[in-house]
């Protein structure tokens, strides 16, 4: 069967890619314990003020908002919840602060503050902020629909193939990483995708890429 993934494209020839990196530069400044002298007359150290942040001292519980039963394939249910200090205040919890840990990914799938019930069966999700910590027990259920999964991304590693001019590239010897609508993963062959290009130097047929002249061609698969 032949799979249509949009947007994907493979650079034929060489292309360069480079990172870049950026570093940044922290400076600090020590205030130093000895006294300072100025003009034979001894001035006392400097007096630095510190916010001290003891928030994690005073975490006293967490509470999500995640319910125990979920749908399979019916992802994604983002999490939310809040914070308890001993002092009874509370606030909204920073969901990019908490770390969302599922004891069977393969049942409940957790990526950033989003919870993905893959298929029927029971998990523990725990989450940590600080010296905070929540567990639940989870029951995903049977989904209701059986829904067909789909191609949502498809991938190639380096991105790019070398070729001779007038040489055809057999689409069977490429391979591509898919990964599919219940975060499942496939390894398809470029023969499983049907191919365009707008390059009248590259001719895709017969099962194989072929570039006519040198330079860097783009094809879409």
């Amino acid at each position: 069967m032949r799979r249509n993934a949009k947007f994907m494209s493979l650079f034929l020839l060489v292309v360069l890619l480079g990172n870049v990196v950026q570093v940044l530069g922290i400076s600090t400044a020590a205030a130093a314990g000895a006294e300072s002298v100025e003009g034979g007359e001894a001035l006392p150290a400097p007096v630095i003020d510190e916010e001290l942040d003891d928030s994690t001292e005073l975490e006293l519980d967490l509470d999500l908002d995640v319910p125990d039963l979920l749908e399979a394939l019916t992802g994604p249910v983002t999490v939310t919840g809040s914070v308890y200090f001993l002092d009874g205040a509370y606030e909204p919890l920073p969901m990019d602060r908490v770390q969302l840990v599922s004891s069977d990914e393969n049942v409940l799938k957790v990526t950033g503050d989003q919870l993905y019930p893959m298929k029927p069966g029971k998990v523990t999700l725990t989450a940590i902020y600080g010296n905070a910590e929540w567990t639940r027990e989870i029951t995903v259920t049977p989904s209701a629909v059986e829904a067909e999964a789909t191609l949502t991304s498809l991938s190639h590693d380096p991105g790019y193939v070398l070729a001779n001019t007038g040489e055809g590239i057999s689409l069977k010897d490429l391979e591509f990483e898919a990964v599919m609508s219940d975060s499942s993963t496939a390894t398809l062959t470029g023969s499983d995708l049907t191919w365009s290009t707008e390059d009248s130097e590259v001719v895709v047929d017969g099962g194989e890429l072929m570039a006519l002249s040198q330079g860097v061609h783009f094809v879409i698969g």
